[in-house]
């Protein structure tokens, strides 16, 4: 469980990452010489397939994890 939630988190971050990283760096190279370069932010489809894959792997980790404290409390019931 622990590490497909890990994974899918990894997946989410590395979306948002690629999204928002060319718009920071340019804004960074605008205050740094002063110059006015257009923010672009860019999403490519390896990217959208990217954020589902870590949709779906998030979701069946929380699922994982409900069953699993679904059979724990199935154990305590006699």
């Amino acid at each position: 469980m622990r590490c497909f939630t890990w994974l899918g988190g990894v997946l989410l971050l590395q979306f948002v990452i690629t999204a928002i990283y060319p718009a920071l760096l340019v804004t960074l190279i605008n205050t740094i010489t002063s110059d006015e370069l257009t923010r672009i932010i860019f999403i490519s489809d390896t990217d959208i397939i990217g954020l589902l894959a870590g949709l779906i792997i998030y979701v069946i980790a929380w699922v994982m994890k409900q069953a699993h404290q679904l059979q724990q409390e199935q154990e305590l019931v006699i």
